[in-house]
């Protein structure tokens, strides 16, 4: 089914309109039966109480005061942090809407927002997946980040000591926030003992779960590596003015049997294009864009060595408060001799002398 890219999470920082609750109804649909699964599915992992969005969606009176926004930012495709062009790639988790999905929000907004009746859709519960059973070992923050009162956004670096004696590989990767109220998003680095931080091997944003990779296939964690985290904190006008600490932990789930180690390859761009060439097959499993500033575009393809390109991800205004890893639905062969190129633009040229990355995660054929 064709999807609009469009608000899975609608983070609305906007003052809630005047609506009143009976106004006259000429819509068929109730936020009860046909509105409220769609905030479930979409937007419950964020706006949720206690989440980091500053409304939950997950009730009736809690929602329909916002209806306005809520069809301004549908219509606006200004959320969620999913840039994803559909006409580049496949991918897993997609946090758009479709357009039937679209199309039954608004006009409930415009239609007048009747509730419906209350025991039509029964709240399920909104959450994030997560790989069965308990994480083999959980890491936490050194110490407590504290976010002052008059600060409202803030980033935050920290080492994580892992604790291993012989090498180790990673299936998934799980990033636990304390204050998930705050914690906005989270880049993840395995760095090797005595070595800095280089790319990194998953992302995180307010919302999601864990990130697991294939089966039989694992991300490298040597004996005396450690874990590197970027947080990035940024309070909504609900916690303006309180202060925030946080002592957020990291998951661990170690592979059980024999896996192909996942490596990662990093595409630069400066100028606007950079090219990286392939010295051996490759099975492409997922992309994390990271620009350095709001860009027009970014485009990934590869240039194979049959003369014909192959697009990988294209982005429409991606930006880098929003860290995400695209998860492809199927695995990409490339083969030897292939060339991977990107491509940003911007109509502001400091920008496109900035140091764009694309790094992908790989494993070899």
């Amino acid at each position: 089914m064709k999807r609009l890219v469009v608000a899975a999470a609608l983070t609305l920082l906007v003052v809630p309109s005047t609506l009143e609750a009976h106004k006259p109804t000429k819509t068929r649909f109730t936020y009860r039966r046909d509105v409220l699964p769609i905030f479930e599915t979409r937007c419950g992992s964020c706006h949720r109480e206690g989440g980091v969005a500053p409304m939950s969606l997950l009730g009736y009176e809690e929602t329909f005061p916002w209806a306005v926004s809520i069809k301004n930012q549908v219509l606006a495709l200004s959320m969620p942090p999913w840039f994803a062009d559909e006409r580049y790639g496949v991918f897993r988790h997609s946090s758009s809407l479709t357009a039937s999905e679209v199309n039954t929000i608004v006009d409930w907004c415009l239609g007048g927002t009747p509730e419906g009746d209350p025991g039509a859709a029964p709240v399920r519960g909104a959450g994030v997946e997560s790989p069965e059973g308990e994480p083999d070992r959980v890491l936490e923050l050194p110490e407590t980040f504290v976010l002052a009162a008059d600060r409202g956004e803030a980033r935050h670096e920290a080492r994580l000591e892992i604790g291993l004696r012989r090498d180790r590989l990673l299936r998934a990767i799980e990033f636990l926030p304390e204050r998930p109220n705050a914690v906005r998003s989270a880049l993840l680095f395995v760095v090797p003992k005595g070595a800095k931080p280089g790319a990194p091997v998953a992302s995180w944003i307010a919302g999601e779960g864990a990130e697991a990779w294939p089966e039989s296939s694992g991300v490298r964690l040597p004996a005396g590596a450690s874990l590197y985290v970027r947080i990035h904190y940024k309070k909504t006008w609900v916690d303006e003015g309180k202060e925030i600490r946080d002592r957020s932990r990291v998951g661990l789930y170690f592979s059980k049997g024999k896996a192909r180690p996942i490596e990662s390859l990093v595409v630069e761009a400066q100028e606007g294009e950079g090219v990286y060439p392939l010295t051996r097959d490759v099975e492409v499993l997922s992309l994390l864009p990271m620009v350095e500033g709001p860009l027009d575009s970014f485009l990934a393809e590869a240039l194979l060595p049959d003369g014909t390109t192959l697009p990988l991800i294209g982005l429409r205004g991606p930006d880098p408060a929003w860290p995400r890893t695209y998860r492809l639905e199927e695995p990409i062969l490339l083969q030897k001799g292939s060339r991977l190129r990107l491509t940003v633009t911007s109509s502001d040229e400091s920008l496109l002398r900035a140091a764009h990355r694309l790094v992908m995660n790989v494993a070899r054929h």
